[in-house]
């Protein structure tokens, strides 16, 4: 899988570097749904001066079609609900180890093959290969994950 970035991406992960420490994971739709591109996102913080909340999210994208990921930051508002015209959906809590792991999972070629071509599929298929297995700690909750997977499929429903 072809990593996909341009100059002002690879500026915003150079200033913006993903922190230490636990984040909320969330799956974010986008507009459209449910034919709309899911996201996969964590708050990080930032600085950027044209938005009254300086925070950002680092955003993993994957376009099966392609045949590319991106690994970006994205400054949008947060208004509560939505960011821009993201609606989100909270995964659970990874650590900055698990976080990396999620990102190296969305580079797999094979795992995205699964996705037949439909982004929704494959962030699906990365966030359910980043639970945790008997005995391992800090990946996603097994049935916090499968809640929302089924949350956000409603939610694109309603939003389409």
């Amino acid at each position: 899988m072809l990593l996909h970035q341009n100059a002002f991406d690879t500026e915003n992960l150079a200033t913006h570097p993903d922190p230490e420490g636990v984040r909320m994971i969330y799956i974010a739709l986008g507009p459209g749904a449910p034919d709309g591109h899911w996201w996969i996102v964590w708050k990080i913080p930032g600085s950027d001066t044209s938005s009254p909340n300086p925070a950002g999210y680092k955003c993993v994208e994957v376009f099966l079609h392609q045949r590319i990921y991106s690994l970006r930051v994205s400054f949008r508002r947060f208004d509560g609900y939505t960011v821009n015209k993201w609606a989100l959906v909270a995964l659970g809590e990874l650590d900055l180890l698990h976080r990396n792991a999620l990102v190296q999972v969305a580079q797999d070629d094979e795992i995205n093959e699964q996705g037949n071509g439909n982004c929704q599929s494959c962030v699906k298929r990365i966030v359910e290969l980043s639970v945790n297995r008997a005995g391992q700690r800090g990946g996603f909750d097994r049935e916090r994950v499968k809640n929302a997977i089924r949350n956000a499929e409603a939610l694109a429903s309603a939003l389409a």
